[in-house]
């Protein structure tokens, strides 16, 4: 988790409708298994909505240029939006010009955590 990109977990609902969580950093760092929130981690940063997935090889990064290796695990992000490819670590390294073309990001509805343990406790 970086603390230069945003962290929003992505729950899908009985209706199958999606909420969207702002994680602050802090709570990021302290483990989210805390929170009982289940779902797509996405990770957003210049309007691009990053999520770690397998990246076939022959990829390369967009951001360092170099090979995305070939190997088990999530080891890339990718935009959801726009499909661009980064190494974890790259994901926030993008130029501050490099905004998302295709972003959708200003058209989630965001609930900050705090907004729902409080929530919670009024019910």
């Amino acid at each position: 988790m970086s603390d230069q990109s945003t962290l929003v977990i992505e729950t899908t609902e009985k209706d199958k409708s999606h909420k969207h969580y702002l994680i602050p950093p802090s709570v990021a760092r302290a483990g989210l298994s805390k929170l009982h929130i289940k779902g797509i981690k996405l990770h957003v940063y210049n309007d691009h909505i990053f999520v770690a997935t397998h990246i076939a090889g022959g990829v390369f990064c967009k951001v360092c240029s170099f090979l995305i290796p070939r190997k088990f695990g999530k080891q890339g992000y990718m935009c959801r939006d726009c499909n661009m490819v980064v190494h974890k670590p790259c994901h926030c390294r993008l130029p501050p010009e490099s905004l998302c073309p295709s972003s959708t990001f200003h058209s989630l509805e965001i609930v900050s955590v705090h907004e729902k343990k409080q929530a919670t406790k009024r019910e």
